[in-house]
């Protein structure tokens, strides 16, 4: 395989109401708001002639339907998993961001400790980590980059693994990450609507 080889694509799904009334979404299930369907179709014409292995997606909708909008010109479709939801943060699914960014700092800082109605950072870590490898091995073994249609959370996430920083490969929503292998190790960047800054998961 030719070094520093795309094994994955980790895409983000477009926008919800929830996204443009800057919401935290969590466990919610919003649908793709105009814009979002709009960032859907663009997916679609980013991954036209690129030739993908095996999918993977959220279970909710706004993925789903970003999912779709990929790969059904390819004649694919992508394993349903609820493994790969967004990172459940109970109460605060819903809630204005900017009223409660030191809520969800505090349970970041305190993995272990459930968030009340949700489930704690660790949980959700443990959660999709066998997924996000599945998908980067399967990548690497085929020869084929995979795709993982999913959150935030799990962006966040992939930085945490592959880079030891969650804020390393940040995407607005309709965003792209490739992983890459460079013959020993595994990376990932931004490739489309990278985001910057340090962001909570349940962004």
């Amino acid at each position: 395989m030719p070094t520093n080889q795309i094994v994955a694509y980790f895409v983000r799904h477009g926008t919800t109401l929830l996204n443009e009334e800057n919401k935290f979404r969590g466990p919610l299930n919003p649908p793709l708001d105009e814009k979002g369907l709009q960032d859907a179709g663009k997916l679609g014409a980013y991954f036209q002639n690129i030739d993908l292995g095996d999918a993977w997606s959220s279970d909710t909708k706004r993925a789903e339907t970003t999912a779709k909008a990929i790969l059904d010109s390819k004649g694919k479709s992508p394993e349903i998993t609820p493994d790969l939801r967004a990172w459940n943060i109970g109460y605060l699914a819903g809630e204005k961001k900017d009223e409660h960014q030191d809520e969800v700092g505090y349970f970041q800082s305190n993995p272990t400790e459930d968030v009340p109605n949700g489930e704690s950072l660790n949980k959700f870590r443990q959660r999709v980590k066998p997924r996000i490898l599945q998908a980067i091995h399967s990548g690497w073994k085929s020869g084929k980059p995979s795709l993982v249609v999913a959150h935030s959370s799990i962006i966040h996430e992939l930085g945490n693994i592959l880079h030891g920083d969650h804020s390393a490969t940040l995407v607005r929503p309709g965003g792209v990450v490739g992983v890459f292998h460079n013959g020993k190790h595994f990376t990932a960047k931004p490739l489309v609507r990278p985001e910057t800054g340090d962001h909570p998961y349940a962004s």
